[in-house]
């Protein structure tokens, strides 16, 4: 298993692209997320979509939406995010994003509608020129305590999202 491990790795390390697709124009479709089966509140899923345009070279703007789902909370959101990503010439790309949503929650059965802001620094690795795996620090504040944590409910929420983006 560890030989197979490093062979994949070593694989997408010299596969890369030698350019990536962050030119105005570009259009941006992204899947992220995670699942969690240890968290204070059992087993967390989190799903986002994102669709975006490269404004000028580097920086885009798009709508996104999401979903998070555990045994005590709902969470659909939907809104605007905008990203800026630093080329540095190579296969890896840090970027820094954020986001304004409208979200419904049912906590515990009531339900409740508000604000989230997200926000977001990360890396992308392109494996082809139009194909990119993310990961991202990424932090998010809502306008109600809605996110589960050892004793109770809280207004923030902190996490690493694994990502899939493709560019077109």
């Amino acid at each position: 298993m560890k030989k197979t491990v490093i062979i994949l790795l070593s694989a997408l390390l010299t596969a890369g692209a030698s350019a990536q697709l962050l030119d105005q124009g570009v259009s941006e479709l992204r899947l992220s997320g995670l699942v969690d089966f240890e968290t204070a509140d059992d087993t967390l899923l989190l799903l986002d979509v994102f669709y975006g345009i490269f404004l000028v070279d580097c920086f885009e703007a798009g709508l996104a939406m999401g979903l998070r789902e555990s045994d005590s909370l709902s969470l659909w959101k939907i809104g605007a995010e905008a990203e800026y990503n630093f080329d540095l010439g190579t296969e890896l790309v840090p970027y820094i994003g954020g986001g304004l949503f409208y979200g419904r929650f049912d906590v515990d059965g009531k339900n409740d509608s508000g604000m989230v802001i997200k926000a977001a620094a990360g890396t992308k690795y392109f494996v082809t020129e139009g194909v990119a795996i993310s990961l991202a620090a990424v932090l998010e504040w809502a306008s109600e305590d809605v996110y589960s944590e050892e004793g109770g409910l809280s207004d923030m929420d902190t996490r690493l999202e694994l990502g899939l983006r493709f560019f077109f």
